[in-house]
């Protein structure tokens, strides 16, 4: 295929299509090198809207690595290459771009891309859903979300994943969060439980997180914090991995909510910071705000308690003294490195 035994226009076809696959997989890391490759080939061989369809590629492994605005203009100029050569199936950059903006921040912009495709009939889901939520209309997000799932389109568009079942994926990892957010125990244990389905069925890291940050979801409205704690973590851990840092911080997100119920505001706080740090580096700064919002409201840290303590040397006696207690020791070797040390380490003033 790569060798010349096949028209540049059939190779691109096809390494588009594995590149779809990839993605409909969630596994950016194997998308990541088909994308290179096919950005190292196009150079010279590639024409007409194949120039375009790279561009989405590009856009959506930016989307998931980040930063924002880079993803947002390879999307622009994505759609500007395609819109001569695509009709119906010109929906799927528009909703990348939509998907963009809406991490972003731009609620408006990403309104705009995701009206238009659902204009020329593609599907903007589950988009138009997390917009909603975004928007503060977390019911609306609810029904159309439900619709979109109980109603699949069924296309056969490469673009699109080709199996129900990863078609459904994203669509619940979507209800998910609005159920979280809505405190939905119900539909968020549905949406936790199929995930996990799905994701035992495909050989996918990035599904298998998903379905664990679900689960850690679910497990918070149950106030099972300890597991809420543990799997969105391991969500964290595996995005990270993947180097998915706004999917890892909406995962720390929902660990720091765990901890903070357990009473531990010193984990809390650690885990919004990761988070807060995470998405303001990927360029998502309405989230950001939202993790800052959660720190303000945490108690101040509680001041360390210094305690005088002595540990001098008297001739061949070590005296030690430190919270009434009080030993005079032979003053040994060891006890002269201990003393360096200190003598060496910042000591706050009496």
């Amino acid at each position: 295929m790569l060798a010349g035994q096949v028209d540049p226009l059939t190779t691109g076809m096809m390494l588009c299509e594995v590149i779809c696959a990839a993605q409909a997989l969630s596994m950016p890391e194997l998308a990541r090198e088909w994308t290179d490759l096919m950005e190292h080939w196009r150079g010279g061989a590639a024409f007409g809207g194949i120039h375009g369809r790279c561009r989405v590629h590009r856009a959506e492994l930016l989307r998931i690595t980040g930063p924002c605005d880079a993803a947002e203009a390879e999307a622009l100029t994505a759609c500007a290459e395609l819109r001569p050569w695509m009709r119906r199936e010109y929906g799927w950059p528009l909703v990348e771009l939509g998907m963009i903006r809406l991490r972003k921040g731009d609620l408006a912009g990403a309104e705009d891309a995701f009206v238009v495709a659902e204009r020329i009939a593609w599907s903007a889901q589950p988009g138009i859903s997390l917009l909603r939520l975004a928007q503060g209309d977390a019911a609306t997000a609810a029904a159309l979300m439900a619709d979109a799932i109980a109603h699949p389109v069924d296309i056969p568009w490469k673009e699109r994943p080709p199996s129900g079942d990863l078609r459904a994926a994203p669509l619940l990892d979507a209800q998910s969060a609005i159920a979280a957010a809505r405190a939905d125990l119900q539909t968020c244990e549905s949406a936790a439980r199929e995930l996990a389905r799905i994701s035992s069925q495909f050989p996918s890291r990035g599904l298998a997180a998903s379905a664990s940050l679900a689960q850690a979801r679910a497990a918070l409205l149950r106030d099972e914090y300890a597991d809420a704690r543990r799997l969105a973590l391991e969500a964290a851990r595996t995005w990270a991995e993947l180097e998915a840092p706004f999917e890892s911080a909406l995962a720390r997100v929902v660990a720091g909510d765990a901890l903070a119920a357990e009473g531990n505001s010193d984990g809390a706080r650690l885990q919004w910071d990761v988070a807060r740090r995470g998405f303001g580096d990927y360029g998502a700064a309405g989230h950001a705000e939202d993790v800052q919002t959660r720190l303000a409201g945490m108690p101040a840290s509680a001041p360390v308690a210094w305690t005088r303590a002595t540990f001098r040397r008297d001739g061949a006696v070590r005296l030690i003294k430190f919270g009434g207690a009080e030993r005079a020791l032979p003053d040994l070797v060891g006890f002269r490195y201990i003393e360096h040390l200190i003598r060496s380490a910042v000591i706050p003033p009496a």
